[in-house]
């Protein structure tokens, strides 16, 4: 018996084999963010010696992590799991990680990976069990959650946060150590075979079908639940009631709802799902009334420039300021990402949007002709450019 394992939630890809004793193979990309090349030839290498009837398993390291990344492990997974009428297990990125480092009874483990807009995903273990759930995190919030005397940091967000946990260990007085090694499916597979083992603690993560697994990006729905104060604590001047935050896959039915009541051909649910599930480069920022959805807008990164895109305030709201606030978060995060430019289109006889985007200076600077399909009016192409 074997369990085939897939690691590709960091800058190396890796696969592993393990057996009912704990015996593990493994092999490591040679270059970094090589995952679609590197991945299958390794999965056929390490099956060289070994009959696909004699693995009982695949598992692959579910999330968080590279975005990317992610979905090439699970698709890959899906993929045997569905081909080979195997069953498959969700193994839980930071869980494996922080399990599967070596340290003492009295260390507690803390993988940190940089989530970016000045987030981690963490979480902390001490002999192999969580005592700080895994989620998106800021990083003084996640620190004010550990308990102990001796921490080791691990993972890529030591090397960017690495200063500011120097700092907090001096004030509160304990011991800390770091290590910027990534994750290995040598580790996904340590912890499948203790899921394997023990299936009611880790319920609904094993014997999976193939179309049961799902990745776990975490950040969109966990930090919406940890920002949530402070989203709200930077509301002040806004719309009574507005909080701000970005978008889940639970928020896309009410969007869809605002989007068919804002244009003449709405884009379709399928379109927003694979925007804001599967699409690293693209955020969509919402705003909230007390709890109820009031609008939303999108924001498209590439090569270094932003393009805002789909901004819909639903009629009952419209003419409170709400779009020029979530057009403002959006350009404000993606100027601390290093994004210096921006451009958006739009029709050129919407003058209340217009007018909109030039306060926030954007300028006029060409026309797509026919843009919009459904009368084929013209488009206005508009940039903001920053030095």
């Amino acid at each position: 018996m074997f369990i085939l394992a897939i690691e590709t939630t960091g800058p190396h890809c890796s696969a592993a084999l393990i057996d009912g004793n704990g015996n593990v193979s493994e092999l490591v990309s040679e270059g970094e963010l090589k995952h679609l090349q590197s991945l299958t030839p390794m999965i056929e290498k390490l099956m060289k010696n070994s009959g696909w009837d004699q693995i009982s398993d695949i598992a692959v390291s579910a999330g968080p992590g590279s975005f990317t990344g992610i979905r090439i492990g699970v698709t890959t997974a899906r993929a045997l799991g569905q081909a080979l009428d195997k069953p498959l297990i969700s193994v839980p990125t930071l869980h494996a990680f922080g399990a599967d480092e070596e340290a003492d009874d009295d260390t507690v483990v803390c993988p940190v990976f940089n989530a970016r807009r000045n987030q981690i995903y963490g979480g902390a273990y001490r002999g192999g069990a969580e005592i700080v759930e895994a989620g998106a995190y800021d990083l003084d919030e996640f620190l004010s959650m550990l308990r102990g005397e001796k921490f080791r940091f691990i993972g890529d967000g030591t090397a960017v946060y690495g200063e500011k946990i120097d700092i907090w260990a001096t004030e509160e007085g304990v011991e800390v150590s770091f290590s910027t090694k990534d994750q290995r499916a040598s580790g996904v597979a340590r912890m499948a075979l203790r899921m394997k083992n023990d299936p009611e603690f880790y319920t609904g993560r094993t014997g999976l079908r193939y179309d049961r697994l799902e990745p776990e990006y975490m950040r969109k729905a966990e930090a919406q639940k940890k920002l949530e104060d402070k989203l709200k604590a930077e509301s002040a001047g806004k719309p009574a009631g507005l909080t701000l935050r970005y978008a889940s896959g639970a928020d896309i039915p009410a969007m869809v709802d605002i989007e068919n009541r804002s244009f003449a051909r709405p884009n379709s649910e399928d379109m927003f799902r694979r925007e804001i599930e599967e699409n690293p480069d693209m955020d969509y920022a919402v705003a909230e009334i007390d709890g109820k959805m009031a609008g939303f807008a999108g924001l498209w990164r590439v090569a270094g420039e932003g393009h805002i895109n789909n901004v819909a305030v639903a009629p009952e709201y419209r003419g409170r300021g709400i779009g020029a606030e979530i057009i403002k978060k959006l350009t404000d995060d993606a100027r601390k990402m290093g994004i210096k430019e921006f451009t958006l289109e739009v029709r050129v006889s919407n003058r209340t949007a217009i007018g909109l985007y030039e306060k926030f200076g954007f300028k006029k600077e060409g026309i797509r002709k026919g843009y919009y399909q459904d009368n084929g009016e013209d488009a206005l192409i508009m940039w903001r450019r920053e030095k």
